[in-house]
């Protein structure tokens, strides 16, 4: 069976839809996989706070994107030409039709003519998805449906730690390794603490695409010592981090021991890394 992940590698088109009220959980996760994906990806729907929401957890250059369908129902106008003047002010679009017609017989949606791969999240049951679906995609491929996925971030109160994990990471190695720092100025923000990023492991893991190793450095307090976690499912790489601090894993993760700073532990980490990969 082909993974999520994998699928979502591979799809040169994909659309990742959520209901109009969906919870802040569905919303994150789908602004996460987005943010994975790339320009290949659009969102669609999540309420009209989608924008500002994505604007204010990554801060990088690639803005949201929309495909905006404007349906008109055949039995409502019989429309016989289209044309469009686009000015400096805005756009008209020039309709020929043989019956009169008003706003309200006009739809306006989000709309994809044709995707490889549509990921469904937040959605009640089948029927919403169903519908949603029929909605906003013409033709799709493979449907994922990620509904249940967001029971993994458990409330409300972890989504801007998992945003500054996400917003902080940087993928090495074509993602193999995914690294996240997390400051002392973080902790005080978001009041959360070590406690709370170690809960996060699992949807941290997932929404970084699933890498061999995930790193995460830490400074609880302003001038205090750097620490952290090596975490990774992969058997000889844990084998390797064992021999080399003598501490093993439980549950796939490591505490690393305290370091003076990010430097040091990023340059202590890096090169351990390239020893076993």
């Amino acid at each position: 069976m082909i993974s999520i992940l994998e699928q979502l590698k591979s799809a040169a088109s994909v659309a990742i839809i959520l209901p109009e009220n969906a919870s802040q959980e569905a919303v994150f996760s789908a602004l996460a996989i987005r943010k994975s994906a790339g320009n290949k990806a659009r969102l669609i729907g999540g309420g009209k706070d989608l924008e500002k929401i994505w604007k204010g957890l990554f801060t990088e250059e690639d803005a949201l994107s929309h495909s905006i369908a404007v349906h008109i129902p055949s039995e409502k106008a019989a429309i016989e030409a289209v044309r469009y003047e686009k000015t400096s002010d805005g756009l008209t679009v020039f309709l020929e039709t043989r019956k009169f017609f008003g706003k309200e017989d006009i739809e306006v949606r989000e709309l994809e003519e044709s995707v490889e791969l549509a990921i469904m999240l937040g959605f009640k049951n089948k029927e919403e998805e169903s519908l949603a679906l029929a909605k906003h995609v013409g033709r799709s491929g493979n449907v994922i449906s990620l509904s249940s996925f967001n029971e993994s971030i458990s409330s409300t109160s972890a989504l801007k730690p998992l945003s500054r994990l996400l917003a902080r990471g940087r993928k090495q190695g074509e993602g193999s390794v995914f690294w996240s720092f997390v400051t002392a100025g973080d902790f005080e923000k978001e009041k959360s603490t070590p406690k709370t990023i170690v809960g996060l492991i699992a949807p941290l893991y997932f929404l970084s695409g699933s890498p061999r190793v995930l790193v995460v450095l830490w400074q609880q307090l302003k001038g205090a010592s750097i620490e952290g976690f090596f975490y990774t499912k992969d058997p000889s790489l844990q084998k390797g981090v064992t021999a080399h601090y003598k501490e093993l894993f439980s549950e796939n993760v490591l505490f690393l021991p305290s370091y003076k700073s990010f430097t040091e532990a990023e340059t202590v980490l890096r090169k351990l890394l390239v020893s076993l990969l």
